[in-house]
């Protein structure tokens, strides 16, 4: 009866801590401790510290539930685990040593270091997290430069970490649960306000099935999300290094939440409805069949394998255009907030609908196309090369276009045209107004309906 009082539990703690404090390079402290009987420990007031005083880990409370029936038949079965109000913080001091290491008084061996990291199995049935900080620091040489308001990987720090979680097994080296609901905010101004899915993580692959996340600017729902790897080592090139996979159901998708992970992408407010699957790392991504939405008027149904990506001058398009929906006022802004330049896009018939289908390889500035443009006023099929020469500051357009009951006249903004049915092959200079503005010249024509004031004429050679 008197191991039930809380005084004699706390004093027995601390003799145990008292026992284990002489093999560790620094100090436990135990506030209070209570039992009850038998099945659950509380905590209080629980640090451990490095000899220099610095905190590897803390808590005001720690409480362990386990089940009665598997500590009767000899095994050790967490129930439910809270963890409140504390903080781990964990510092790679060199190469393959840490402040874990140092305070553990533990030291890799060449060899360890050459066997495969294994995590012993276990098993808890539901954790939950209250006000928790997380931080890790690197201290060796950094070579990544770092972007304001982007995550630094070589110094998280993470804050008002709340998060339920069940079924939480290790085994096989492999960690699996399911989230309830995670939330958190990170020091570069990321705030993740909810995460919900079935997670799983091992030495090579991160994944989250039926995952629900929202943060600040994003709402994502997608079947699967997975980054995959060779270490840790390649969150700091997350463009080129992390292999993404994701199968998107209606997910809005901000182009503010990446510009966290890629600095190129701060300040892009370009927002996307998704779905369909993507795969491959940002810099070379691929799909087959995936439709975008944006703004009100625009939709994008695509196979594409894009490489370069998020340097929109340089990115290489290899496009199955299936079909592209939109109207020029909102192309052009699309089409600025990646490349931050000023265009004139949108003065091309802006209140017209624009459809378009067919084939596009190349980057922005050196590519081809074959395909048909469909709208209310008219249809055009052609087959394009344009070419960008930059010590010139020129573009040329070479193309071949079959035109089908084309408004000319809303083209050009002059009622004096109507219709026009024809086939030309042109070449094109397109300069900026100071460099000699745009020239063309026709290397073939041939009209065969056109309506002038109201009269149409035909067999126009």
């Amino acid at each position: 009866m008197a191991l039930q009082f809380p005084g004699l539990q706390t004093r027995i703690a601390q003799r145990v801590v008292a026992a284990i404090e002489p093999g560790i390079n620094g100090k436990i402290e135990v506030g209070r401790i209570s039992i009850v009987f038998f099945n659950k420990i509380m905590a209080y007031d629980v640090s451990v510290t490095g000899e220099s005083g610095d905190t590897l880990a803390a808590l005001a409370k720690l409480s362990v539930t386990v089940s009665p029936g598997e500590l009767l038949k000899g095994n050790l079965t967490v129930e439910r685990l809270l963890l409140e109000d504390g903080c781990f913080n964990f510092i790679q001091e060199r190469p393959h040593y840490s402040n874990l290491n140092r305070i553990f008084n533990y030291s890799p061996t060449p060899d360890s270091l050459k066997k495969p990291f294994r995590m012993p199995d276990m098993s808890v049935n539901e954790l939950t997290l209250k006000k928790m900080r997380f931080s890790m620091l690197s201290q060796y040489k950094d070579t990544v430069t770092y972007t304001p308001g982007t995550m630094d990987f070589n110094n998280l720090s993470v804050s008002d970490i709340n998060a339920r979680f069940n079924r939480i097994r290790i085994e096989d080296n492999t960690i699996s649960c399911r989230i309830r609901d995670l939330s958190c905010r990170e020091q570069s101004g990321y705030e993740l306000r909810s995460l919900a899915g079935y997670f799983t993580l091992n030495s090579s692959r991160t994944m989250i099935e039926d995952l629900h996340l929202k943060d600040t600017w994003s709402d994502i729902n997608a079947r699967y999300l997975s980054f995959g790897y060779n270490s840790g080592k390649d969150l700091n090139d997350f463009v080129n290094k992390i292999v993404l996979g994701a199968d998107f159901d209606n997910a809005v998708l901000n182009f503010k939440s990446l510009g966290y992970f890629a600095s190129s992408l701060q300040g892009n407010g370009t927002e996307l409805i998704i779905t369909g699957e993507v795969t491959g790392p940002v810099c070379r991504l691929r799909t087959n069949d995936l439709i975008l939405t944006s703004g009100d008027s625009t939709l994008i149904h695509i196979g594409a394998d894009i490489t370069g990506l998020p340097d929109i001058d340089r990115t290489i398009f290899d496009l199955d255009i299936k079909r592209i929906s939109t109207v020029s006022p909102e192309l052009s802004c699309i089409v600025a907030a990646f490349s931050h330049k000023a265009n004139t896009i949108h003065k091309f018939i802006p209140y017209t609908r624009i459809n378009l289908n067919g084939e596009l390889n190349g980057t922005l500035y050196d590519l081809s196309s074959n395909g048909k443009i469909t709208s209310s006023d008219g249809d055009i099929a052609y087959s394009a090369q344009l070419f960008r020469d930059s010590v010139l500051n020129s573009t040329y357009l070479s193309t071949t276009l079959n035109v089908n009951g084309l408004d000319i006249g809303k083209l050009i903004n002059n009622s004096t045209f109507g219709e026009v049915d024809l086939t030309a092959g042109l070449h094109a200079s397109l300069r900026g107004p100071g460099d000699g503005g745009i020239t063309a010249n026709l290397d073939s024509l041939r009209i065969s309906r056109m309506s002038i004031k109201g009269y149409e004429y035909s067999g126009i050679a």
